[in-house]
């Protein structure tokens, strides 16, 4: 084989090597932005979409739990059969609300055992409202009948007591999505991070891929080339 044409195709060969070797770094870093980029599109939309959603959920339970407290104070207070009527359906429709407030919350957070001990408290409060709604229209009717105040006074300590444990127990799921949401944004802001280095050592690695291609066809092409020409001259 011609010497010239054994040189061609080494040059050939090694041009097409140093070729690839780039290209293939150029297709590695675009790949990898955009991985980089769908992850934090992801945790990005769960974060929003999820996380901030149980904490807005919680915040409002939170709200609903401290009104119904107050609710049974306002009914355990009616003085007239219109304040009953009035204090005991705008209780029972805030029971409802919380409750529909409650199973989202919990279908949310796909925990059954909460569904489970929300449901269950629920209707305790609800039987509690009841058994008070009957206790103080008695007391309205014969308010001298001291066993009717007995019973609405201890209903009513009853009715704040649910009432608080239920607020307790959404405080609690309140503070532990806050939690939850906290240490995602964390995790997000290390993800970032952790992608901006790869990021930069990949260019790095990318400029220092030309910069050898650069130096190899100028030592090993450029010259033989020159010298070639020379040879043929």
């Amino acid at each position: 084989m011609p010497l010239s044409r054994r040189i061609r195709f080494g040059l050939t060969a090694r041009t097409a090597i140093v070729a690839v070797v780039v290209a293939l770094l150029v297709v590695g870093a675009m790949v990898m932005t955009h991985l980089a980029f769908v992850r934090q599109s992801q945790a990005l939309q769960r974060l929003g979409s999820v996380e901030v959603e149980q904490l807005m959920g919680a915040a409002r339970l939170l709200q609903q739990a401290g009104l119904l407290a107050s609710g049974g104070r306002t009914l355990a207070s009616a003085q007239t059969q219109p304040q009953l009527r009035h204090a005991s359906v705008e209780l029972g429709d805030r029971l409802e609300w919380t409750g529909k407030l409650m199973r989202e919350f919990a279908q949310a957070r796909g925990d059954t055992a909460l569904a489970d001990d929300m449901r269950l408290r629920t209707r305790l409060l609800d039987d509690n409202v009841r058994a008070l709604d009957a206790a103080v229209r008695e007391q309205i009717d014969a308010p001298q009948d001291e066993a009717a105040t007995a019973a609405a006074r201890k209903l009513t300590l009853h009715n704040q007591e649910l009432a608080g444990s239920l607020a307790a127990l959404i405080g609690w799921f309140a503070a532990d999505t806050r939690s939850q949401l906290a240490e995602q944004s964390a995790q997000l802001a290390r993800e970032v991070d952790r992608q901006r280095r790869n990021l930069l050592a990949l260019t790095v690695l990318l400029l220092l891929a030309v910069i050898g291609a650069a130096l190899y066809f100028e030592r090993h092409v450029v010259r033989r080339i020159l010298r070639l020409k020379r040879m043929v001259d």
